[in-house]
């Protein structure tokens, strides 16, 4: 009960005194990246949720849980968007399926929690409005992750063991992308 008046209170100075923000999210089984924005393109904070060590869908979403009930409360977030998993390429049918159901366990837990329904957004779509058209062969990943950096050039990105740039900076940058494009559509 308690939650549903954290709720009614958030909701009622969405207009208000508090600035509302999005929240961006590019979901994966192995790593959640997250980014929060101002609507003026404001990058308020980034991350990822590493969710490789966990067992099943059920322990996954109990890990992303914890995170974006944060986010959604601290930053009084409006609105919440996803990468479209469908027509993603280069997976095979039961990765596919295992992406669907997770993000369908997060939509459900952010609709039935905090009352926000996400929007999706196509991964392709994102690219082309943020950065153009991508060339045939060319790393889509690679190309998504210099943009960002070139737009928001003093971000800290993860670092790995060695001191390299962690691998789970695409999937920052990608919740990145989909936030802009979300804000510049």
């Amino acid at each position: 009960m308690l939650h549903n008046i954290n709720i009614h209170f958030r909701s009622f100075f969405v207009t208000g005194l508090f600035i509302c923000m999005l929240l961006a999210l590019d979901i994966s089984t192995t790593t959640l990246g997250y980014s929060v924005f101002s609507y003026n393109k404001e990058l308020k904070e980034y991350g990822f949720i590493d969710l490789s060590k966990e067992t099943g869908l059920y322990k996954k979403l109990d890990k992303v849980k914890e995170t974006i009930s944060r986010l959604i409360l601290d930053y009084n977030i409006k609105d919440v968007i996803v990468e479209d998993c469908i027509g993603a390429t280069g997976i095979n049918t039961n990765t596919v399926n295992l992406l669907i159901a997770f993000n369908y366990m997060i939509d459900c837990f952010i609709y039935c929690g905090f009352n926000i329904q996400l929007e999706r957004i196509n991964v392709r779509f994102a690219r082309k409005k943020v950065i153009g058209r991508i060339a045939r062969g060319s790393d889509a990943k690679e190309m998504v992750f210099d943009k960002i950096c070139s737009l928001y050039p003093s971000m800290n990105w993860p670092k790995n063991k060695l001191g390299k740039r962690d691998k789970r900076s695409l999937d920052i940058s990608d919740s990145i992308l989909i936030g802009l494009a979300y804000l510049i559509r």
